[in-house]
């Protein structure tokens, strides 16, 4: 019957220490995140996973893996709020994708495109009307269709 060398045993042991470390860490960066966020961006008024500063800023929840982390825009940058199909995405005064700003508790800079947010037909409805309402000049579209 093999046996597994002792450098082996050492090793495996030493792997999974290093992994449930790096857990800890992880969990405590998040929460440390998350009350800095509080703290830096005081919200006017929110909805759901969403909150708007007295600055003009517009933050919206988005997690990436295990680290939270929040999508950031100016209001005034914004120009129309579409929802299409089961997301909701902003957008310039030409129609583009807004890519806005990734904030995360990583020190790696984590580059995120301009996206379209998958959260149901319903809560898209809802989150542009959230938007359009902080923001009066902003836009709505429907199906890539600007509303009156």
């Amino acid at each position: 019957m093999p046996t597994i060398p002792i450098p082996g045993i050492i090793l495996i042991v030493a792997l999974f220490a290093f992994l449930a470390l790096c857990f800890c860490i992880d969990r405590r960066a998040g929460k440390r995140f998350l009350t800095e966020i509080k703290e830096q961006y005081p919200a006017k008024d929110s909805f759901k996973d969403m909150f708007v500063t007295e600055r003009g800023e517009l933050l919206y929840y988005w997690p990436t893996g295990s680290l939270p982390g929040y999508k950031k825009w100016e209001l005034a940058d914004i120009a129309y709020v579409a929802s299409y199909k089961n997301s909701f995405g902003v957008y310039d005064a030409n129609m583009k994708p807004l890519r806005g700003e990734y904030l995360t508790p990583s020190k790696k800079h984590v580059t995120d495109r301009a996206v379209n947010f998958p959260v149901g037909w319903d809560k898209a409805l809802k989150y542009t009307e959230f938007i359009q309402k902080c923001g009066p000049h902003i836009q709505q579209m429907r199906n890539w269709k600007v509303q009156s």
